[in-house]
């Protein structure tokens, strides 16, 4: 499969703070992912000011075996999403990660996809929407 085709949306959000995100493409819906079954190192009191932008958090998720876990339920989910859309031709995709704040686990889960998808050489729109909100990005 060839991802050059594709434009995908990735975003990460907050469920306290905000609400799903539109599907920009207009198709009406997107995939959303809840990071909220992740351990949050934002309970933490040493990463509780940080985000998952910060390399000492990054790190700490990467270590943490619900991570890969979860990332690999992820990954699974989005390979057979863009295959199947490849099938009939559908070249525009979304996938939002959600968690408690929308500072930690969203924005590292949705920085990992958005980096495997341009590694593999797909169009990626990314956004932190509860970052921008807040004055981080």
């Amino acid at each position: 499969m060839d991802l050059k085709k594709f434009t995908v949306y990735v975003a990460s959000f907050s469920y306290n703070y905000g609400q799903i995100p539109v599907d920009p493409f207009g198709h009406g819906g997107g995939f959303v992912f809840d990071c909220r079954v992740v351990f949050n190192p934002g309970r933490l009191p040493e990463y509780s000011d940080y985000t998952g932008l910060q390399k000492s958090v990054v790190e700490w998720l990467e270590n943490h075996p619900s991570t890969a876990l979860f990332w690999n339920s992820v990954i699974n989910t989005v390979e057979t999403a863009l295959q199947l859309s490849d099938l009939k031709g559908a070249y525009e995709k979304s996938f939002c990660f959600g968690c408690t704040g929308g500072r930690h686990r969203s924005v590292y889960f949705a920085n990992k996809l958005s980096d495997w998808l341009n590694e593999k050489g797909a169009t990626v729109i990314l956004e932190h929407i509860q970052l921008k909100k807040i004055g981080l990005l």
